[in-house]
């Protein structure tokens, strides 16, 4: 046998290398938009609820003005104070 000093296998293993780096950094930003849209989503319906629940606090001091404490319930959370 000739020695064969050859091109493929470190060729192959550098390629597997950048294609495996590229892999990971494409699924870390996968799970980083992820993470980001629900925490947009929470802090939308944070505020959705806080919103309402300034409105309704609002009316109900304008109509009549009870023990200082309030609870308002919501499909999406409750507000009370």
């Amino acid at each position: 046998m000739r020695k064969q000093n050859g091109f493929t296998m470190p060729g192959t293993i550098i390629f597997l290398i950048l294609l495996t780096s590229f892999f990971i950094y494409e699924t870390n930003m996968l799970f980083t938009d992820k993470n980001f849209y629900i925490e947009i989503e929470q802090k939308f319906l944070l505020d959705e609820l806080l919103n309402r629940s300034i409105t309704d606090i609002k009316k109900d001091l304008q109509q009549k003005e009870k023990e200082g404490t309030f609870f308002f319930q919501y499909e999406k959370g409750e507000a009370s104070g």
